[in-house]
């Protein structure tokens, strides 16, 4: 339970942070702060079950998140670079047609769709890494001052990092079960991480918009 309570804290720093940028947010904002609030709310049913509920089976609550979070990404990065719609959707494609493959051998409700996460992941990851390269390659301001820059790391270092810790759990799970439970230990890091590259992101956001900064955030 206390594990979670890092990644919630940041979750409601990042929604914060969203909500004092002048309107109209722009729409790599308005998802973002979609992408926000759908992440509190599995995150609080999580933490709920967890306390009042931990018998009764809710990995269900976390495989629709994966569904919402990838459709809520995609539409954030087509946002960002529209030029790359057959991209996005081609990875959107990938990840329907694995989920949909594990479907008849998992069951939703009781266990994660790991290895449409694990695709999600390395899609996520190669779509990050393009988009952060091609904006080094555009910019005429230092990185660090755009705002969608952090955005873009702190996801590039969720998904970036979920790749070797998904790939890599089952196999230590009959090797070495103790480092397994260790290595997991590592996801909620990854994901605090992620939402307060967020909060950093819609504060830069913020002041640019206030202090009329004349670059692409």
């Amino acid at each position: 339970m206390l594990r979670g309570l890092p990644i919630l804290v940041a979750i409601v720093l990042a929604l914060i942070a969203c909500a004092g940028i002048p309107r109209p947010r722009g729409r790599v904002f308005t998802l973002l702060g979609v992408g926000l609030l759908a992440a509190l709310i599995v995150e609080t049913f999580g933490m709920w079950g967890l306390v009042v509920r931990p018998e009764v089976p809710n990995m269900y609550a976390y495989n629709l998140y994966m569904a919402v979070e990838l459709v809520v990404l995609l539409l954030l990065l087509h946002a960002h670079k529209p030029a790359w719609g057959r991209w996005y959707l081609a990875a959107g494609g990938l990840v329907v047609v694995v989920a949909a493959r594990e479907l008849t051998t998992y069951d939703p409700v009781r266990q994660l769709l790991t290895p449409a996460v694990l695709v999600d992941a390395i899609l996520m990851t190669l779509l990050l890494v393009a988009l952060l390269w091609d904006m080094a390659q555009r910019s005429t301001v230092p990185l660090q001052r755009m705002p969608r820059f952090w955005l873009f790391m702190g996801l590039l270092v969720y998904f970036g990092g979920l790749v070797p810790i998904i790939g890599l759990t089952p196999y230590l799970v009959d090797l070495d079960p103790h480092l397994a439970a260790r290595i997991y230990v590592i996801m909620p890091i990854l994901a605090t991480v992620r939402y307060l590259l967020a909060a950093v992101a819609a504060l830069l956001e913020r002041q640019r918009r206030r202090t009329a900064h004349p670059y692409d955030g």
